[in-house]
């Protein structure tokens, strides 16, 4: 009565548990109660829903979502297995069917779940062996179901004598989806998923029909980029993501949330993934570096605290720490990002100068790890401009974008990301490179950038 007449419900949810004390009587959960007295007590609920101020559509809505919860979780939900005498099962199943037939309209059947719609053909029957086949029809579903017109039917043996058309067996709230993500890899500017989906309503010549897409979601504007799977058979599923493909523009710049939609004969189901996978492989600050030709981006997938679903946290670039280490014995250089497992464009390049001259270094190995990321250079092609030593023990001028800043760096050497074009002279002509990765000192300069 208190929730009909409020005007504001709030829930207090201060306390994560309670504690359950043994009583010395017995619990009324577990208590035995007559089902007149039972079902007269659902019949009180149903007159303080009628008599409430509610307007009439919210009052027949109120009572669907009442049976909806009474079907589902209360004695009248399993009693067909619970009660073991039969007799016994036909006293409430009267008992029930005088409590639908009198205080039920039948305009809630068209508002209430499926197989509570379903279950009230038999109720208001008042077959008790109809029930009960259909409660075991439904426990095997997959069985009996098929996909027409954008909907999945209910073909159960049960419903046959009602000669119900198929517009009311539509069961698709019935329908989940089922996933596992095996794989995840991270490589250059992609990203890649792989696994599995099932649908818990169907069978597996259906499963074999459907067709997949995933579907990246903005958080905050719910623009949609749709990519198609490398891989789709059998419900096994492999989509490649390019992250310069959801970082194009200003504002792209945000969360993307993963979902993937599946179709089989017009009808959809679109679900979020990624709380059912193998150990995610990377440490949770992983993250791609590259440039959209607007703007240095980091594209950092990451798993959602609520719900543990794959999204991507895109970001303008901002300052990392770099480290440089030289060891005469080693045929490289090396440039350590400690603490960041980083993923940059496939082939790329460092750019340094020294002296007023500018070239081009391929970069030999690039590891990333949880522990740091680190790139390699061949030292002889150094070698052959100026000695490694000029890189030791520079003071760092930063810029980022088109915002420059001049910061104390941590180990002397810090690193930043921009977007700009650089002019360089080959021979007697002019060429321009793309900036990613930009390193200054007072002596020399370090790009990163792409072929």
């Amino acid at each position: 009565q208190a929730y009909l007449e409020a005007d504001k419900i709030s829930v207090l949810a201060d306390y994560d548990y309670y504690y359950a004390v043994q009583h010395d009587g017995e619990h009324m959960t577990f208590a035995y109660v007559a089902p007149q007295s039972y079902y007269g007590a659902m019949k009180v609920i149903i007159d303080m829903i009628r008599n409430s101020r509610l307007s009439h559509n919210r009052k027949m809505k109120f009572m669907a979502k009442f049976l909806n919860r009474h079907f589902d979780f209360s004695r009248t939900t399993d009693f067909t297995v619970t009660i073991e005498d039969e007799r016994e099962q036909q006293t409430w199943m009267t008992e029930l069917h005088h409590f639908v037939e009198q205080n039920i309209p039948r305009e809630i059947d068209k508002l209430v779940h499926s197989h509570t719609r379903l279950k009230l053909h038999f109720v208001r029957h008042n077959d008790l062996k109809g029930l009960k086949q259909f409660e075991a029809d439904k426990e095997n579903m997959a069985q009996y179901t098929s996909v027409k017109n954008g909907h999945i039917i209910a073909n159960y043996p049960s419903l046959i004598s009602y000669h119900l058309a198929e517009n009311e067996r539509i069961v698709d709230d019935r329908n989940k989806i089922s996933h596992y993500v095996s794989e995840f890899q991270m490589k250059d500017n992609t990203f890649t998923l792989r696994g599995s989906v099932t649908h818990t309503a169907l069978q597996p010549e259906h499963q074999a029909m459907q067709t997949l897409y995933g579907i990246w979601v903005h958080r905050d504007r719910k623009t949609e980029k749709i990519i198609s799977p490398v891989y789709s058979k059998d419900g096994e599923f492999e989509f490649l993501t390019k992250f310069t493909d959801l970082a194009i523009h200003e504002e792209d710049i945000g969360v993307w949330d993963f979902f993937i939609e599946s179709g089989i004969d017009g009808y959809k189901k679109r679900v979020r993934i990624g709380s059912s996978r193998e150990p995610y492989p990377y440490s949770k600050h992983a993250k791609y570096i590259g440039n959209n030709g607007e703007y240095a981006f980091s594209a950092r997938p990451y798993f959602t605290k609520t719900y543990d679903n794959l999204s991507v946290d895109i970001r303008k670039q901002e300052v990392l720490k770099v480290e440089f280490r030289d060891n005469d014995s080693d045929q490289h250089l090396t440039f350590v990002f400690p603490g960041s497992q980083l993923f940059f464009p496939k082939q790329s390049l460092l750019l340094l100068e020294c002296k007023n001259q500018e070239f081009l270094i391929p970069i030999k190995n690039q590891i990333s790890s949880a522990d740091g990321t680190v790139i390699q250079v061949d030292r002889n092609l150094v070698q052959q401009k100026f000695a490694p030593a000029y890189l030791q023990n520079t003071n760092i001028v930063l810029s980022i974008n088109s915002y420059k800043t001049t910061l104390v760096p941590k180990k002397d050497v810090s690193v930043y990301f921009c977007s700009k074009n650089i002019e360089k002279k080959l021979w007697c002509f002019k060429i321009k490179k793309k900036v990613d990765l930009f390193i200054q000192s007072d002596q020399s300069k370090f790009y990163l950038t792409a072929r």
